[in-house]
């Protein structure tokens, strides 16, 4: 009888690891496919700021692009609101160049550069704040800018 009662002990030990190793390796790929569901090419598009639709969103967009270079998002019941700003230049002429928008996980990561006036361009001596509003469906992920510096 205790050669039974060992048998079936190792055989329930060997069944509670088993069932918990395919516990895990259900929640392992389980997080995999979300990660690899929100890490898909994000649609956007890139907006002019005459259609911004509220004061509410004029008015975001006037403060942060004064705020100085980097990333800004906020979010409607509809849509997620990205400003890159290039802070403030002391002419006319500079620009945002976007260079990769891209889902992760728990953050979307915005890769762009400012851009400086091409050489013989019409300038003027009034500062500027270079930037760019991109619309994209509503996420409840934060947004992080990297500067990619090139030369001005």
């Amino acid at each position: 009888m205790k050669k039974n009662t060992k048998i079936i002990i190792a055989f329930v030990i060997l069944a509670l690891v088993g069932v918990g190793a395919f516990l895990g390796y259900s929640k392992y790929t389980a997080n995999q496919t979300e990660a690899l569901a929100k890490a898909q090419d994000i649609k956007y598009e890139v907006l002019d700021e005459s259609v911004l639709q509220t004061d509410v969103l004029k008015k975001w967009v006037d403060e942060n692009k004064k705020q100085g270079e980097g990333v800004y998002f906020t979010n409607d019941d509809t849509f997620t609101y990205v400003l890159i700003s290039g802070g403030q230049e002391k002419t006319t002429g500079y620009g945002i160049n976007l260079k990769k928008l891209n889902g992760e996980l728990k953050q979307i990561v915005v890769d762009f550069s400012v851009i400086a006036p091409i050489n013989n361009a019409n300038i003027e001596n009034n500062e500027s704040y270079p930037h760019m509003i991109i619309r994209l469906p509503k996420d409840s992920r934060t947004v992080k800018g990297n500067i990619i510096k090139e030369d001005k």
